[in-house]
């Protein structure tokens, strides 16, 4: 750590030394730490020593602007300690990390540095550290005024509402389709309404293969049909079975090279590692489960049938496909036209008092 101007007793000085440690600290791409304490005090003497410590002295090099500032007996520097926060009378030292606009980022209000004594240079690292992580994640986020939002009247949400329930409700899934060819610039824009999806922290973690190759998909189908033999042959339970039956599933699929389209979905488990915040993806099954009930919603809009198909395991599709191992397979979705002869189970569906409870006041 380099040597350290003394501690200011002025309050005319601080201020002036404040302004331009701030003007450094926006120049250098830095934070200020205003540090409040006396000489006669062990635990300030013992910030000090952490200060200055080899664990914490390259923090401070490389990302602060430090202002040292002399309380006395507590009475000097009151109202730019108060300014943020702090409160002599809860214990002292005291600090106050700033952006370069004099935004605070971290004050210890509540006395947290009164026993500097006790607490290692590993503590006091980790948060001075909090501080820079948290500033640099600031300067990631940006925001807009939210656009392209449409307030409705009561009576036409309620209308459009009841028109998209009735609209999904005629949505069944399909076994038999037709080989008739389904335009990509579709299943792109249905693809992209997909991916307009929420997802945990914004990590979007999809990714959509979409295949219409007939080799492809006739290699797909041989290796589905692999693993759903294993399934029917022993390998489900008797009970998941006999839940399976009234929907007349087996374990031929020729949907897989019958049906125009199969969308794979993956999950991304990982991203790459010099994102903000690290390569880890936060609710991936949910966020990518969002994002697929999206691209069934849509495809139903432009007029296709799709059918839900998940072969397990279904890591051959990486493989066949040529994706990372960071990304698991999710679902194989096939889309298409049903076949003029196509039939579906006969259902039924919950009604909204089996599905749905309401809390709201009398």
């Amino acid at each position: 750590m380099p040597e350290t101007s003394p501690p200011i007793t002025y309050e005319s000085r601080a201020e002036a030394a404040l302004e331009q440690a701030l003007e450094r600290a926006a120049a250098r791409d830095r934070l200020v730490l205003v540090v409040f304490g006396a000489d006669w005090c062990p635990d300030c003497v013992a910030l000090e020593r952490l200060l200055a410590d080899p664990l914490v002295a390259p923090l401070i090099d490389q990302g602060f602007e430090v202002v040292r500032l002399d309380v006395g007996r507590r009475e000097r520097h009151v109202a730019l300690a108060a300014r943020w926060g702090i409160d002599y009378a809860r214990g002292i030292p005291a600090i106050a990390i700033l952006d370069g606009n004099a935004a605070p980022r971290l004050a210890t209000r509540d006395g947290e540095l009164r026993a500097a004594r006790s607490m290692t240079a590993a503590e006091f690292g980790r948060l001075l550290g909090r501080s820079l992580v948290d500033e640099t994640l600031r300067r990631v986020a940006r925001f807009e005024p939210l656009r392209g939002f449409v307030r409705r009247s009561p009576e036409e949400m309620l209308d459009r509402a009841r028109r998209f329930a009735e609209d999904l409700a005629r949505r069944r899934t399909v076994r038999e389709f037709s080989a008739e060819p389904v335009a990509r610039e579709v299943i792109e824009a249905c693809l992209l309404a997909a991916g307009s999806a929420p997802s945990g922290a914004n990590r979007q973690p999809w990714h959509f293969v979409a295949v219409a190759d007939p080799a492809v998909k006739r290699r797909i189908r041989e290796a589905a049909e692999a693993e759903e033999r294993a399934f029917y042959g022993g390998r489900a339970a008797r009970a998941w079975l006999e839940a399976l039956a009234p929907i007349g599933t087996d374990a031929d699929k020729p949907f897989l090279e019958t049906a125009p389209w199969l969308i794979a979905i993956f999950a991304e488990v990982r991203g790459d590692d010099d994102r903000p915040g690290g390569a880890r993806n936060y609710y991936v099954t949910e966020s990518v489960g969002i994002a697929t009930g999206f691209l069934i919603a849509a495809l139903h809009r432009a007029g296709l049938a799709t059918l839900t198909h998940t072969p397990s395991p279904m890591r051959f599709l990486n493989e066949l496909l040529d994706r990372p191992d960071r990304e698991r397979p999710f679902l194989l979705l096939v889309a298409g036209l049903p076949a003029p002869e196509a039939k579906v189970p006969r259902i039924t569906r919950k009604t909204l008092g089996e599905i749905a409870t309401f809390i709201a006041p009398d």
